[in-house]
């Protein structure tokens, strides 16, 4: 008898916001996905550390993103970022915290719609 993998645990920047409060829905449907964190604007980004998070989709604001990012590539969560604003800087920046952090990974794909990523994951189900 194969036994079903444990949920992967999933948290949200900007989970106050249109788009994320359509990912956080996203999640919690997700039968293979735990939504274990909720975090915006002037919440502690250590509730990531503290529910065990291993996965955090970030749809914040190009001020804050660099910062979300090292806090989580150096805490060992891996990120995906739907937040725009990323020059050449910004992703050698974010390189050479991953470069510190081999085991952790970053995806960034600015402007991605919530309906393509339902669409992927649809496709996967299929």
């Amino acid at each position: 008898m194969v036994s079903a993998a444990a949920p992967i645990k999933v948290g949200v920047l900007g989970a106050r916001g249109k788009v994320g409060r359509a990912i956080c829905e996203a999640v919690t449907a997700a039968a293979d996905l735990e939504l274990v964190a909720e975090v915006d604007q002037g919440d502690d980004l250590a509730t990531f550390v503290s529910t065990g998070t291993q996965v955090v989709v970030d749809f914040t604001h190009p001020d804050v993103v660099m910062g979300n990012l090292q806090f989580l590539v150096e805490n060992g969560i891996h990120a995906v970022v739907g937040t725009t604003g990323f020059d050449d800087d910004r992703l050698a920046q974010v390189q050479s915290w991953l470069d510190a952090n081999p085991s952790v990974g970053v995806l960034i794909a600015p402007n991605f719609a919530i309906g393509a990523i339902l669409m992927m994951r649809f496709a996967v189900q299929a």
